[in-house]
């Protein structure tokens, strides 16, 4: 479900990007998918939703290794990625035997954050296992035990200490490093706008924590004991009473909104208008659910 929840955290990026604007949400969405990952169903569901919707900040990276626990993926796939996400409307980098070469996997990346108006599909072709020189390219490499001989060999085709079980090189160690003094300075930059930004922060803050304002509780309706009302009559009314003091709330269906009762009475989400808070899913109900699970964790 991890692509369809990716999926779920790029709508809800663009979502609130259109409604408190980029100076507090402006980011990309990143997934590594597998060859197991493409042939889920689901993954069909959302893919086929986030190319319809546009979702130009979502970028795939499809780590192509043609390998399952059962075996070669040829026994159960011959699927074309390239030909299928390119139909749903994907921009596709098909970078080929590249795997270990950072700076094209960069390049290729760049150029997909480059699309605004489609998601993008990085197809790596990869070799599961490099460079274990005995299970490379094989099943084994998923989750088999490798033994210490073949750890070292590993370790001397990687220039790595062979006497030492866990090394970190000073270039790596480094490069982390200075990620994390990056990433706290930018952090601090975007406290700072969020401190000075003129908007309702009790709205904005509900959104990132999944909750209702002060008083929300009082917006629900009452239902008589007794009275027959349909369940999903009354979720309608509910959904629809809160709207206004749950600013996080969005709703939607899978192609069944009205008999659900799911229809909130709010703009349609669309690549025109992103913050709307209907969502219509199609009938995908399997990426619905993971595409809700997935806005709900980013906020």
């Amino acid at each position: 479900q991890g692509i369809a929840n990716a999926v779920g955290m790029a709508l809800a990026e663009r979502h609130l990007r259109a409604r408190f604007g980029a100076g507090l949400v402006d980011h990309n969405t990143f997934a590594i998918v597998s060859d197991g990952d493409l042939m889920e169903g689901i993954s069909h569901e959302a893919a086929s939703f986030a190319g319809h919707q546009q979702l130009g900040r979502l970028v795939c990276i499809y780590d192509d290794n043609h390998i399952t626990i059962d075996g070669p993926t040829e026994i159960t796939m011959t699927d074309d990625a390239v030909a299928r996400f390119r139909a749903y409307g994907w921009h596709v980098e098909d970078i080929g035997e590249v795997a270990n070469d950072l700076d094209a996997l960069e390049a290729a990346i760049r150029r997909a954050l480059e699309v605004e108006d489609a998601p993008s599909l990085v197809v790596l072709r990869s070799h599961i296992g490099y460079p274990l020189p005995d299970s490379i390219d094989t099943s084994a490499a998923h989750g088999a035990i490798t033994d210490a001989d073949e750890i070292a060999r590993a370790k001397q085709i990687m220039g790595l200490p062979v006497d030492q079980p866990f090394h970190v090189a000073d270039d790596v160690l480094d490069a982390y490093r200075a990620a994390g003094r990056r990433g706290s300075s930018v952090r601090d930059e975007w406290e700072k706008r969020l401190a000075d930004w003129g908007g309702n922060r009790e709205r904005f803050d509900a959104c990132l924590a999944g909750r209702g304002m002060t008083g929300w509780l009082d917006s629900l309706p009452t239902f008589e004991p007794g009275a027959s009302v349909a369940t999903r009559k009354a979720n309608t009314k509910v959904i629809n009473s809160i709207a206004d003091m749950v600013p996080g709330l969005v709703s939607g269906g899978a192609d069944l909104t009205g008999n659900t009762g799911t229809d909130l009475d709010a703009e349609m989400m669309t690549a025109d208008h992103p913050d709307g808070r209907l969502v219509a899913y199609g009938v995908r109900e399997h990426a619905m659910g993971a595409i809700a699970n997935g806005m709900a964790l980013h906020g």
